[in-house]
């Protein structure tokens, strides 16, 4: 078959640190690498080949600068263009707002990582324009009618398919992969090189991520509150690119934690690099994720990878992540949180087992499994378009 998958997001800089981004780029390596003869075309902008090994054509399809978020009115027109100028046989979208319209002899496949503005209707109408709200709304609608939509978790499947109406059988789990390489980290280490490059020697608890509403972040700068009342002597480093950025979430969060008493306790680091990622994870006291709402959550499977012991919420997909390997808490009850928090810091045997279950747990997710995944699903869907043509 002759493939196409949108590059793009693993490119925009909106994007190409975020979890889309990533997904894009270690998802198509991984096709690439494994590919059993299908011709690839990736879906690239500005001229920009992508740096990946296998083989592949490049194509550039039109970008608007400012404002970006427009995109999407471009795209309409571009991507169905695309696909019927390259010939191509199936259509890859890594993002929800490059979906075209499946027809016959042109086969489309949508990944669907959440269902966000769904969940959250009041917060998307807070913080996402118009425009780009009415692109998600289309996009849905397009997404209901691919092909196969490919989605992270089993709680994503029932949630794409209760509320876009598409039916599980055309709704598939794909795990996703970690590409971080915590082979040799050790502890000791980890912890000297992120006291050199952080300029900090203290003990620290850690959250990974975006700082959206579903996140919960005024609730983990509460809970925190509490945690060093009760004594504890570490920081709450807060790593993700929104951090150093003014906006108002941001700022809030600032604000909370002065008026908490524990401004100087919290880091707002920014983006970090994988290696220094991997160090954060391996040296921490542990991670804590308080998500409402994920649609798989990277930064838990990065921990149990590195090592971090895990203190995380029980809500949507992260138990199918975590499994038995993780200290639980309701995100919406700061007293359970902190509960949670007391009982791993008594039993550091039970922390042990679960950062040992956590290390084993994490061998099941990859990248190679994933792209294995894929491709055998590009094959079943050319397989059915096939016989339905012999009928």
């Amino acid at each position: 078959m002759r493939v196409g998958l949108d590059f793009r997001p693993a490119l925009r800089r909106n994007s190409r640190h975020r979890g889309i981004g990533r997904y894009t780029r270690s998802l198509t390596g991984a096709i690439l690498n494994r590919n059993r003869g299908h011709d690839f075309i990736l879906y690239s902008q500005r001229g920009v080949r992508p740096d990946l090994d296998g083989g592949f054509e490049t194509r550039n399809l039109p970008f608007l600068a400012k404002p970006s978020r427009l995109n999407w009115l471009i795209d309409i027109v571009t991507v169905p263009w695309a696909v019927r100028r390259d010939g191509l046989h199936l259509f890859h979208a890594m993002d929800l707002t490059s979906i075209p319209r499946p027809g016959r002899g042109r086969l489309v496949v949508a990944t669907v990582h959440d269902l966000i503005p769904f969940v959250y209707p009041d917060e998307t109408r807070k913080s996402v324009p118009r425009d780009y709200r009415c692109a998600l709304e289309r996009s849905l609608k397009r997404a209901a009618r691919a092909d196969l939509v490919i989605t992270d978790s089993e709680h994503s499947r029932r949630d794409i398919s209760a509320r876009l109406g598409v039916p599980l059988e055309r709704v598939r789990v794909v795990p996703l992969g970690c590409d971080l390489n915590a082979e040799g980290v050790g502890r000791s280490e980890a912890a000297a090189r992120v006291a050199r490059l952080l300029g900090m020697e203290s003990s620290y608890l850690l959250y990974v991520g975006g700082s959206d509403y579903r996140k919960n972040l005024p609730g983990l700068i509460e809970a925190f509150a509490g945690m060093k009342r009760e004594g504890y002597p570490g920081l709450l480093l807060l790593v993700g690119e929104t951090f150093v950025l003014d906006i108002p979430e941001v700022s809030d969060l600032r604000d909370r934690a002065a008026k908490l008493g524990v401004v100087s306790d919290v880091r707002f680091v920014g983006y970090v690099g994988d290696a220094l990622l991997t160090d954060l994870y391996a040296a921490c006291d542990f991670l804590v994720f308080p998500s409402r709402y994920e649609g798989f959550g990277l930064p838990v499977l990065e921990a149990m990878k590195c090592g971090a012991p895990l203190l995380i919420s029980r809500a949507s997909s992260l138990p199918e992540v975590a499994g038995e390997a993780a200290f639980y808490f309701d995100p919406d009850d700061i007293d359970d949180m902190l509960a949670a928090f007391r009982k791993a810091c008594d039993s550091p045997l039970a922390v042990a087992e679960k950062v040992r279950l956590g290390r084993e747990r994490a061998k099941r997710f990859s990248w190679d499994r994933a792209a294995r995944e894929v491709l055998s699903l590009y094959d079943e869907l050319a397989g059915r378009e096939d016989k339905a043509e012999e009928e």
